[in-house]
C-alpha cells in the first residue's frame, strides 16, 4: 500500500495533481529497486545511520 499526503482541492488541475503523485509514487518504487537487497539488510542489522542514508542518496539521487 502507498499513499501519498495531497490536497487536491487546492489546486486547480486535479488531474495533474494526480498524475504528479502518481510519477512520485513510480520515482520512489524505481529507487526501491535500485537498492541492493544484501546491503540493506547489512546496513539495517549494523544500524549504522550514515550508510543508511548514503544508500538512500544514491537510490534517489544516483550521487
Amino acid at each position: 500500500w502507498f499513499s501519498l499526503d495531497i490536497f487536491a482541492y487546492r489546486e486547480k488541475n486535479k488531474v495533474a495533481v494526480a498524475r504528479e503523485a502518481l510519477a512520485w509514487l513510480e520515482t520512489f518504487a524505481a529507487a526501491a529497486d535500485r537498492i541492493d537487497k544484501q546491503e540493506a539488510e547489512a546496513i539495517f542489522a549494523s544500524g549504522d545511520a550514515m550508510a543508511a542514508q548514503a544508500m538512500l542518496r544514491r537510490a534517489l539521487f544516483d550521487r
